[in-house]
């Protein structure tokens, strides 16, 4: 059983994050989901991922947590559950659809440092395109360029493992990870 200062700890986390998430929707409602950048997007899905884990951890360790309003995505519980769309007004593309399925589904967008395995799609000279876990590589593509290789060789189906060096949003609203392979394991 963990003690208070553990319990005390995660209960200072978990106000942190629904501190951060009030931000970002704050943000959200300002600039409005068609013209949101998706680095807040991608934050109120981060941070209610870790309100959620938080939550869990507390309630493994019998210790009660409230609910929120914001903790969740209410519109997950309706039938057309997804962030507000326009798409059909032409105001929100296609892409950007789809970035907003995923991450009311729980898929989050790998961050800064993440790890992960993704199949070789492409390469050519300047770069090799892995496929990001649970997204369209047309949509979001992971990169690495050829200066990071550092002697790794990649063929067309094998796996890469990277870490997230960068997260950017191109001009046409797309969202590009560029990535660094590593080798060996943890």
């Amino acid at each position: 059983m963990p003690d208070q200062v553990d319990i005390d700890t995660q209960i200072v986390r978990l106000q942190t994050y629904r501190k951060s998430l009030q931000i970002y929707l704050q943000q959200l409602a300002v600039v409005g989901t068609a013209q949101a950048p998706a680095h807040i997007i991608h934050n109120i899905s981060e941070c209610r991922h870790n309100i959620r884990r938080i939550k869990s951890i507390l309630l493994n360790w019998d210790v009660p947590t409230d609910d929120h309003p914001d903790d969740e995505d209410m519109s997950q519980n309706q039938e057309n559950a997804a962030l507000p769309r326009q798409s059909d007004k032409g105001a929100i593309s296609t892409e950007t659809d789809e970035i907003l399925d995923r991450l009311n589904q729980g898929t989050n967008l790998p961050s800064f440092g993440d790890i992960f395995v993704g199949k070789v799609l492409d390469m050519d000279e300047d770069l090799v395109l892995v496929e990001v876990p649970g997204f369209d590589p047309k949509i979001v593509p992971g990169v690495i360029r050829t200066y990071n290789l550092a002697g790794n060789k990649y063929r067309k189906g094998g796996n890469a493992r990277c870490r997230v060096t960068a997260v950017k949003q191109t001009k046409t609203g797309k969202i590009a990870i560029e990535l660094k392979p590593i080798s060996g394991r943890k």
